[in-house]
C-alpha cells in the first residue's frame, strides 16, 4: 500500500518528529486505526464503527485539512459547551510538545506501540465493509498509546508510519479520540462522542440540544 501525499504532510513531520524518552511504562488506553478491504484505505476506527452503526444518527462536516477539523471543533465547544473548551484547547496546544514534563500532554514518536485491547468488538460488531469476508480477517493497527504517568503529565506514545496514511478527517478523529478519555472512560461512548464533534448536525444544535446529547453519553456538564 502508497503512503498518502496530502498537503499537510509537512505538518505531521515537523509535529511528529521522532523524539527519545526513557521512565515508567504506565499502560493506559489507546487509539486504532483499521483498514478497510472494500476500498483500501485506512480509518480511525471511531468512524467505522459508528459510521456504519444502525443507529448513528450523525453526517460527518466536510473539512480540508487536519488544522481546520480541530479549530472547528475548539469554536463550537467554546460557543456550546464551554465546560469542555479550555480542556481541549489545552490538548490542541500540547499537540507540538515532544520534550517538556511540566506541560499536560507530551507526544514522542515510537517503533514499537503496545497492543491495547480495548476495541470491545464483542459489543458493536465491526462492519462487513472492513472485513476481508464476511467471516475473515480484520487489521487494525494501533496508531496512538495513551499512558497516565502522573495526575499532571499524560504521554501520546504514536507509530508514525502509521500516522502518515490518515486522511485528515481520520487523523483529526484519532487526535479527539485521546482527548476524549480526559472526559469519558467508555469506549463505546467515546466513539459516539468522537463522531458528533465531527458531525455537520453539532454545528446546527443549539447548545442546550448539545449538551443533553452529551449528558446522555454522561459526559460531565
Amino acid at each position: 500500500m502508497k503512503k498518502s501525499q496530502f498537503l499537510f504532510a509537512y505538518f505531521l513531520l515537523s509535529l511528529f518528529a521522532s523524539q527519545a524518552w526513557s521512565g515508567p511504562r504506565v499502560t493506559g488506553n489507546g487509539g486504532d486505526v483499521i483498514r478497510c478491504f472494500a476500498d483500501e484505505s485506512i480509518y480511525s476506527l471511531d468512524y467505522i464503527m459508528t459510521k456504519f452503526s444502525s443507529t448513528n444518527q450523525f453526517t460527518e462536516a466536510p473539512i480540508k485539512n487536519l488544522n481546520q477539523s480541530l479549530a472547528r471543533i475548539s469554536e463550537l465547544l467554546n460557543k456550546k459547551l464551554p465546560k469542555l473548551a479550555k480542556s481541549f484547547d489545552t490538548f490542541v496546544s500540547d499537540l507540538q510538545n515532544h520534550n517538556s514534563n511540566s506541560v499536560k500532554y507530551k507526544w514522542v514518536a515510537s517503533d514499537f506501540l503496545e497492543e491495547i485491547n480495548d476495541e470491545h468488538f464483542y459489543d458493536d460488531p465491526l462492519p462487513t465493509q472492513c472485513r476481508k469476508s464476511l467471516s475473515g480477517i480484520i487489521e487494525v493497527s494501533q496508531a496512538v498509546v495513551r499512558k497516565q504517568l502522573s495526575p499532571e503529565l499524560v504521554l501520546f506514545e504514536y507509530d508514525q508510519e502509521v500516522l502518515n496514511y490518515l486522511a485528515p478527517l481520520q487523523l483529526s478523529f484519532v487526535f479527539v479520540h485521546e482527548w476524549l478519555w480526559d472526559i469519558s472512560s467508555s469506549v463505546e461512548k467515546n466513539r459516539k462522542i468522537n463522531f458528533f464533534l465531527h458531525s455537520a448536525q453539532f454545528s446546527q444544535m443549539s447548545p442546550e440540544n448539545a449538551t443533553e446529547y452529551l449528558k446522555k453519553l454522561s459526559v460531565p456538564l
